[in-house]
């Protein structure tokens, strides 16, 4: 693998297949039971916090016992859940199989089975044709992660896996099997980029190309055209926020991404910016604003994203809707911005609805999303969460 492709450092930090979701464990060796009644969730709900340090507390608690008590395991779950606990939890998110824990990521690495997780060799040869790049890209095979949309065990997006595995932090030349044959995650990077074409869904493409590519890479994909990350972020910008999955959420956390990381590079990160960039901007300020506009008076954000004032009594959907906003406030504002009164109400809220559920099933996307949503806030805010150790496993929280 050439150095093109290398890590770049940046300053950003379901359904099951059962009805079962991803449930409360109640009997687990492996990381214990901590259930809590239904009147102490309830008392839980009605506190409320007088200074930051309580509500860290209180988001550092639902961190913990998600962590330790929503187990899923090998047999009964697939990878379109699994994934999701890797994005908030990355390489450190265990799994059971056959009741001991596993590590999710080195796992599927390793080329061992998961339900739901399909890759296949890609292009052969692949050759980008970068430009100004003496040693280009040829001479190795690409690797398709495979799509199945709809079905709640695999890959639902385009380069979702690559987005979360992105966010796990790998280095590009992290090896990988694939029916015993080694591969690179550089190899899914490229085959990502040779596959780019005009009207493709890029919105996990463009978090994984932010993370990746340097901002000033060009290339030729298999459509012939010349590609960049500015002219992936302006036709992203160009789509319908509304009509976009989970609201547009993940489209506007690739373009928050692909934008902050834009505005680093530059010697002034104030300056007014230009073409994709600029349209992204605008995308993401506006979704800002509605989303504020939109917050319910209890703290939650809009049940209808960013399109419309709108509650529910339903708390499953409730932690979906202001989870997968969160997620995305938490990646856009400052620091400064997260301890606004309104973003913190929101905050305290996701805490009261993990509170609330925590014997409940949820969705594995419904919760992890707004898991991570969490751990963005509470990271940027306060720094990196502390994972729990076995001996606190033992201990009720």
């Amino acid at each position: 693998m050439t150095s093109l492709l290398k890590l770049v450092p940046i300053l950003l930090v379901l359904p099951l297949l059962t009805a079962a979701g991803c449930r409360p464990v109640v009997e687990d060796s492996f990381r214990g039971d901590h259930s809590t009644t239904a009147d102490g969730a309830d008392a839980a709900s009605r506190v409320g916090v007088d200074n930051e340090e309580e509500l860290r507390a209180r988001i550092d608690n639902a961190l913990t016992y998600t962590y330790l008590n929503r187990t899923l395991n090998l047999r009964d779950n697939a990878a379109w859940q699994i994934l999701h606990g890797v994005l908030t939890y990355g390489t450190k998110y265990l799994v059971l199989n056959d009741g001991e824990p596993v590590g999710a990521v080195q796992w599927v690495l390793d080329g061992k089975p998961m339900t739901g997780w399909v890759a296949r060799p890609g292009t052969p040869d692949v050759d980008l044709k970068l430009l100004g790049d003496s040693t280009a890209a040829g001479g190795r095979q690409g690797m398709v992660l495979v799509m199945e949309p709809g079905t709640k065990t695999g890959q639902g997006h385009p380069d979702q896996w690559l987005a979360i595995l992105s966010q796990s932090e790998l280095p590009s030349d992290t090896k990988m099997i694939l029916e015993g044959q080694e591969y690179e995650l550089g190899d899914v990077i490229r085959q990502a980029m040779w596959d780019v074409h005009e009207g493709k869904e890029c919105s996990w493409t463009l978090i994984s190309f932010t993370k990746y590519l340097p901002l000033d890479y060009q290339w030729y994909a298999s459509d012939g055209q010349l590609w960049n990350i500015e002219k992936i972020i302006q036709m992203e910008a160009e789509q319908d926020i509304n009509n976009s999955a989970c609201g547009g959420s993940h489209r506007l956390i690739g373009m928050t991404m692909a934008l902050q990381r834009y505005r680093t590079s530059l010697d002034d990160p104030q300056a007014e910016v230009t073409g994709g960039w600029l349209a992204a901007e605008k995308k993401i300020n506006d979704a800002v604003r509605t989303a504020r506009q939109f917050q319910n008076p209890d703290g939650s954000f809009s049940t209808n994203y960013f399109s419309r004032p709108a509650r529910s009594s339903e708390l499953s959907l409730q932690i979906n809707t202001t989870g997968h906003t969160l997620e995305f406030l938490a990646l856009t504002l400052t620091k400064e911005q997260l301890g606004e009164a309104w973003v913190e109400k929101a905050a305290l809220r996701l805490c009261d609805l993990f509170d609330q559920t925590r014997n409940l099933p949820l969705e594995c996307g419904t919760l992890y999303h707004a898991a991570h949503g969490l751990i963005e806030y509470r990271e940027k805010r306060w720094g990196p969460w502390t994972f729990p150790d076995a001996a606190e496993s033992k201990q009720d929280i």
